[in-house]
């Protein structure tokens, strides 16, 4: 696997890995419907709060873009599917690399 794709690979790890221990406050608008369904979601027991709602969106936002990206350099490096599904091999490249 080359460079682009073990570094993609290794931000996909990272972002799954993030721990939301030192948050901050901010103020957001959100369209009303957004809203809305935010309200139902946690009236529903989804989410214990609207916070927690937004934080998943945000956590599937992120991993969303890195998953667009890794099919991106799939394309482009021309990644076969039989490398991707040797994820213990992939996994141990990328652990070795955080590592360093």
């Amino acid at each position: 696997m080359n460079a682009s794709a073990i570094a993609l690979v290794k931000s996909f790890y990272i972002v799954i890995d993030i721990h939301y221990n030192m948050m901050k406050t901010i103020q957001i608008r959100l369209p009303e419907e957004v809203l809305r369904q935010i309200n139902r979601e946690v009236k529903r027991g989804k989410y214990a709060n609207r916070s927690d709602a937004i934080r998943e969106y945000i956590r599937v936002g992120q991993l969303l873009e890195k998953i667009t990206g890794l099919r991106k350099i799939i394309k482009k490096e021309g990644i076969k599917k039989e490398d991707l599904l040797s994820s213990d091999k992939i996994r141990k490249e990328v652990y070795e690399d955080l590592s360093e």
